[in-house]
């Protein structure tokens, strides 16, 4: 960019001679800074320009021009003479002024032309702004950008951005989503702040550091994932984000550090202790001292195969964790890894070695807890000094005797019966809901022992694993599904693979679950009456509905 001076100006540096004549025009949508600068009397003249202001009766949709035709006839406000030779000119338009457009409620779109500066605040307070298409070549993009644009709903941010700038989107309070690209480095103070409509934010794996309050009372914000270099977050980044419920971690800095067990940092500090749904990514290797300590509303956990080790306290005070599934990677997990986790029932090992424990991780968990393990190594757990006081069973599918598929649906559960085929090396079992949702997919080596599996709603569909391959001659398989809900159609899919990948057929179809059961030995507290109330399976929970709508748990207690 040139430097320019707004005055007429003499000056000499070093023998060369530098003019600049500067001047304002005006024109029915905007207003400009012009100017003309010339190095020497030798030299040719370059005539610029920026804008600097906008009608604010202006309404609509704004193209700002990549440069502006100055006439004789043209309205010109200056201090200094304008010369002939100096109208009749196009004028090169360079950037846009600080506050150009601040308070033009009536401009409702904009597109900036490339290679434009945009100072800070430009569009501040324009309310009826719904949409930006930003330069991607831009040389400089200042703060506050579109500081309280209250109707704005998209922007795309440009590759060449490496920070999302101080209240760039502070109070766009109708922003809904943002499409962050891999330039960006950072994520400065307060940079969408009251952003009250967003529901959905991911960091691609570029992003490493997110500063204090960018997210201040983003109210509406539910779902966020964080990418391979995140290492910063700080603790006040999402304060008041109270609706968060689900978190994809892929950071190995994030998880695999040490947080002390008073410390401000960890996932429930960072997030709020109420955050359903942590989805910890494929590539992480260590789970860390307490990172999800005191997540009191987690209710599943999925550790991944990468993961080596689970650290002291990681999972400690996760009150509501129903179901865990250890990854076939880990080999050793510390003290009091789950210590406190008192609703555990469910325990899935992929673990071949049997991992190498500290003084009692589960210390709090009831011994009657189920620990399912991979079928070949059913002895070693189960006569392990350890891991054999829980109720060890075997995982995988039952032998059947089938020609085709065969689903029997029940309320909340799914049946699911497939032929054996010939020189296979695995099935893959996926079933969708009638939008399309993945509910689950499992896979089943050749032998029917369950490999692996992966949930939208691990919680409610990590119950039942089933038992191991029985030792006799048969023609298929049986695995009942559960967690589904009642009355719902589902769609599903079996691949057979062989060994290089290949597929050896495909059964595909649909079922509907059967709709929901009267209401038998429940006791409500107060005085309640269960008759004509239905019995419903959602998100995990057996809930009991009432004529009046009110809803009560199996023991009893309603549920708000």
């Amino acid at each position: 960019m040139k430097t320019k001076l707004f005055f007429t100006a003499m000056c000499f540096i070093m023998n060369t001679h530098v003019a600049t004549y500067g001047m304002y025009v005006i024109t029915d949508s905007l207003e400009y800074k012009c100017g003309i600068m010339q190095i020497d009397k030798y030299s040719p003249k370059y005539y610029w320009a920026t804008v600097s202001g906008c009608n604010k009766n202006y309404s609509g949709h704004l193209n700002i021009p990549d440069r502006v035709f100055i006439s004789r006839n043209s309205t010109i406000e200056s201090q200094y003479y304008v010369s002939d030779d100096n109208l009749n000119i196009y004028y090169e338009i360079e950037g846009i002024e600080r506050y150009a457009f601040s308070n033009c409620t009536g401009l409702t779109s904009v597109t900036i032309p490339n290679s434009f500066y945009i100072q800070s605040y430009a569009f501040e307070n324009c309310t009826g702004l719904t949409s930006v298409t930003i330069p991607n070549s831009g040389t400089f993009i200042g703060e506050g950008l579109f500081y309280n644009c209250s109707s704005l709903t998209s922007v795309n941010i440009p590759n060449s951005f490496t920070s999302i700038k101080e209240k760039f989107f502070y109070k766009c309070s109708s922003l809904t989503s943002v499409n962050i690209p891999d330039s960006v480095i950072s994520i400065e103070r307060n940079a969408f702040s009251y952003c009250s409509s967003l529901s959905s934010v991911t960091f691609p794996d570029g992003v490493e550091q997110i500063a204090s309050q960018a997210f201040l009372n983003c109210s509406s914000l539910k779902n966020i994932k964080i990418g391979k270099k995140m290492n910063s977050i700080a603790k006040d980044a999402f304060s008041g984000c109270d609706s968060i419920t689900s978190i994809t971690l892929c950071s190995n800095s994030l998880i695999s550090r040490s947080y002390l067990a008073v410390s401000q940092t960890n996932m429930s500090h960072l997030f709020g202790e109420h955050v359903k749904e942590y989805i910890i990514g494929n590539e992480i290797k260590t789970i860390g001292q307490y990172v999800f300590s005191n997540c009191k509303d987690l209710i599943s956990i999925n550790i991944p195969d990468k993961v080596n080790s689970i650290k002291t306290g990681s999972f400690e005070g996760c009150s509501n964790l129903t179901s865990v599934s250890i990854g076939k990677g880990v080999v050793d997990i510390d003290d009091a890894a789950f210590n406190n986790c008192t609703k555990i029932t469910e325990i899935y090992c992929y673990a071949k070695i049997i991992p190498i424990i500290g003084k009692d991780p589960f210390k709090g968990v009831s011994r009657n807890a189920t620990l399912w393990v991979p079928a070949e190594y059913y002895s070693e757990y189960k006569h392990d000094s350890f891991w054999g006081e829980f109720n060890v069973q075997p995982m995988g599918a039952e032998s059947a005797n089938t020609n085709k598929v065969v689903i029997t649906p029940d309320y909340n559960t799914a049946s699911v019966v497939w032929p054996q085929v010939s020189d296979v090396d695995s099935y893959e079992l996926v079933i969708k809901d009638k939008s399309g949702n993945e509910v689950c997919t499992l896979v089943f080596n050749g032998d029917g022992q369950l490999q692996s599996i992966a949930f939208r709603a691990p919680a409610a569909n990590l119950n039942d694993a089933n038992r191991a391959p029985q030792q006799t001659q048969a023609t298929g398989f049986r695995f009942t599904v559960t967690g589904l809900e009642s009355g719902c159609t589902y769609n599903y899919t079996i691949t057979a693979k062989d060994a290089a990948g290949k597929v050896l057929q495909t059964y595909t179809g649909s079922f509907t679950t059967l709709g929901a059961t009267g209401v038998e030995d429940v006791e409500t507290s107060g005085d309640v009456s269960l008759r004509h109330a239905r019995k419903i399976y959602k998100d995990g929970n057996v809930l009991i509905i009432t004529p009046d709508g009110r809803r009560f748990n199996l023991q009893g207690a309603e549920v708000k």
